[in-house]
């Protein structure tokens, strides 16, 4: 979302006065003068500093009775853009709120309230601010980046048990016709649509959304997830979740997708992805290698390298590890944990590259590597306690094997798979078993619950030494008759002939 300030602001037309004459005892500054100064000082470069001045003269009697209302919202304006482009959500969400006080329909003024809401978990204001400019201004939501979409589907899912605010969201999103630009598809979108039209009963609504949905992993949900057995008594929609034959269609759509944005490291990682899906894995590799190959010979080959390079290379070493070579595929973690994430330090690669050392059983070198996270959000948070949890057990410390356990227990809603994996470190399949019930229980946690338990093909990965016992622990889990019963009215098991994850 662009939040510079000269594509934010009106002008702000104000009839400033020619200072006094010098005095032995000078007068006021005229609160235009005044204003007008805090302004200007608002729209400079480092307006940070500015910002506690200028909060400070919107509480005064000056700016509430000085000013007329049009000079109060063009000054807020001004104080909105700044707080930011300063990262300073707090003052922009409050100056958002106080001018839609003073005009409950500037577009813009909700646009600020909804992205800084989003971000400091103002959930029920962001999402009101969302639907007002859906109405109003439905082109400020086309403009919309699709993280900012996703985190707002997420949120309006936090509001309430039944998804009736999701539900909101998706049709003002749908009305908008919010379209996300290539390579990133809608698909995402209209599959958690049809969940949310099929749990009301909702299926010709919920078929018409999902016609176009191709991507394999949403197929898979659609053959392993009870919710959608309605539409597959439609021989059609059923032809549809032929696997092989989707792969295939993603692997064209995804190759296709890089001749189309050459300069986009995105739809190489994209592909990549895909031929890794499809156990393409020595083909996966060669196109990583060659795609960094060339951003090694010009750092400018893509647009988007600063936040696709630590993805590829995750991706390369993960497909290493896939294919036995673990030392190089430790390597290529190490690298790609190295790198900026989002121009700070990186945390992501940090906690992937340390689940592998888990898995290999360096506990000590896993230790050491997440002292060096960044912030991490409350997913990632919980990913670091799993991972510190399972490293008490590698390097027999039973204050940091509880500590992590403990945290997770009370966070659990933040990242239940990350619990799951703690349990597993600590081979309670008791436990696990319990949470895996639990989830599938829980409309939120399900889909990736369900996921979790399919049978898929066995990669290197699975012969590192301490993910060997996982991998025993969990198939233990899976065979539990209790997880079975909770499983059946909501999903099924099957083989699933490609790598599409599913985790803990």
């Amino acid at each position: 979302m662009d939040v510079t300030p000269r594509r934010w602001l009106p002008a702000l037309l104000l009839a400033v006065a020619a200072p006094p004459a010098a005095a032995l005892d000078p007068p006021a500054e005229p609160v235009l003068l005044r204003a007008q100064r805090h302004f200007e000082a608002l729209r400079a470069e480092d307006c940070a500093a500015q910002l506690a001045p200028a909060i400070a003269f919107t509480n005064t009697a000056e700016f509430a009775t000085g000013l007329e209302s049009q000079q109060r919202v063009a000054f807020l304006w001004g104080l909105a853009a700044c707080a930011m482009n300063s990262g300073e959500f707090e003052a922009a969400f409050d100056a958002a709120g106080r001018l839609l006080a003073l005009d409950p329909a500037l577009p813009l003024a909700h646009g600020i309230r909804f992205y800084a809401g989003m971000i400091l978990g103002r959930n029920e204001a962001a999402v009101e601010s969302l639907l007002a400019v859906a109405r109003s201004s439905p082109e400020l939501l086309r403009a919309l980046e699709v993280e900012h979409v996703a985190r707002l589907l997420r949120a309006a899912g936090d509001l309430d048990l039944t998804g009736d605010r999701q539900l909101q969201v998706h049709e003002a999103i749908v009305a908008a016709g919010f379209t996300p630009p290539p390579p990133d598809t809608d698909e995402f979108l209209r599959v958690g649509h049809a969940r949310l039209l099929l749990e009301r009963g909702r299926i010709d609504e919920a078929r018409a959304r999902l016609a176009p949905v191709g991507d394999v992993d949403f197929l898979v949900a659609m053959r392993i997830e009870r919710l959608f057995d309605p539409l597959r008594e439609d021989p059609q929609f059923e032809a549809r979740l032929d696997l092989a034959a989707a792969m295939e269609r993603n692997l064209a759509r995804s190759k296709s997708a890089i001749a189309q944005n050459p300069r986009l490291l995105q739809s190489v990682y994209q592909h990549v992805q895909n031929l890794d899906k499809a156990r393409r894995e020595a083909e996966a590799v060669a196109l990583a290698e060659d795609a960094l190959a060339r951003l090694r010979r010009d750092p400018a080959a893509f647009s988007d390298a600063g936040r696709f390079e630590p993805w590829v290379l995750n991706e390369l070493g993960y497909l290493l590890y896939e294919l036995g070579r673990a030392d190089e595929g430790a390597r290529v973690l190490r690298d790609s944990a190295r790198l900026a994430e989002r121009g700070g330090q990186n945390v992501s690669q940090v906690i992937n590259f340390a689940s592998y050392l888990v898995r290999e059983g360096r506990g000590a070198e896993a230790l050491a590597l997440l002292e060096q996270a960044g912030p991490a959000s409350p997913y990632g948070r919980a990913w670091i306690q799993s991972l510190r949890s399972c490293i008490g057990v590698l390097t027999g410390d039973e204050a940091l094997r509880v500590q992590g356990l403990e945290y997770l227990h009370a966070h659990v809603a933040d990242n239940p798979p990350a619990l799951s994996r703690a349990l597993l470190c600590s081979d309670d399949v008791d436990g696990a078993a319990a949470l895996m019930i639990r989830r599938l229980g829980n409309r939120d946690w399900r889909s990736a619950a369900i996921l979790a338990l399919q049978r898929v093909p066995r990669t290197g990965m699975d012969e590192l030494e301490f993910q060997k016992l996982l991998t025993e622990r969990f198939d233990r889990l899976r065979g539990r008759e209790d997880v079975l019963q909770a499983l059946e009215p909501v999903g099924r098991i099957e083989t699933i002939p490609l790598d599409v994850g599913g985790g803990n």
